[in-house]
């Protein structure tokens, strides 16, 4: 199965993501196309439109993704989509404290902020390696997560200063609040160009049908 182009990260901090994301392309492609160690040498298609990377595998299996603003986390905002399914995933990686989604998390796109209830979102953790932090890996889906999409794709960053997404929850080890700031610059023309390449309607933020089952499940709140 094919992993994530991680050298497409250009920050200084790329090593350390490559553990924690390394799974989320993944996720996408079919099992038969071509094995790990062929992927470097597969024949994708890739791009960067401001703070926004963007890749397409040969089955045209696309991926836009952003890193955290501030990486105190070493969190990544990925929207990827199958070339045959109906649309996006929103996948949310970080690193450190489990995250306690027993009330869900709050969205945020420049000031207008969506709460995505408990009931739709999931937590999923990755592989745990001795010796680093444990990534985990959130997954909202619903309305309200579509109505974010619509927002990512209408050019949030235009006319505003500092463009930022926020995504607001508490972890497992006590802090009320944790907060992931993700760059908005680019992120209209990146999924445009997955559009393009994957010959779908401009603008489409319907969200995709296929479940999820990267890492390993683990319950939303702080009991196991």
């Amino acid at each position: 199965m094919l992993t994530r182009l991680t050298s497409l990260h250009l920050y200084d901090r790329c090593a350390s993501l490559a553990g924690l994301g390394i799974m989320l392309f993944a996720m996408w492609l079919p099992a038969s196309t071509v094995a790990a160690s062929d992927w470097f040498n597969s024949k994708a298609d890739s791009s960067r439109f401001g703070d926004w990377f963007v890749l397409c595998d040969e089955s045209l299996t696309c991926e836009a993704y952003a890193e955290e603003f501030e990486g105190t986390r070493n969190g990544m905002f990925s929207l990827s989509r199958r070339a045959g399914d109906l649309g996006w995933m929103v996948s949310i990686s970080l690193s450190g404290p489990r995250p306690d989604l027993a009330y869900g998390i709050q969205m945020g796109v420049v000031d207008e902020v969506e709460h995505v209830v408990a009931g739709e979102v999931s937590l999923r953790r990755g592989e745990l390696i001795p010796g680093t932090v444990t990534p985990y890996y959130i997954l909202p889906e619903g309305a309200a997560v579509e109505r974010v999409v619509e927002r990512l794709r209408s050019d949030p960053a235009s006319g505003v200063r500092f463009p930022l997404m926020y995504i607001d929850f508490p972890d497992c080890s006590g802090v009320e609040e944790i907060t992931l700031s993700f760059p908005l610059a680019g992120v209209t023309e990146a999924l445009a160009w997955i559009d393009d390449k994957q010959n779908r309607p401009a603008g489409d933020s319907r969200l995709a049908t296929t479940v999820n089952d990267l890492g390993t499940a683990v319950p939303a709140d702080c009991i196991d």
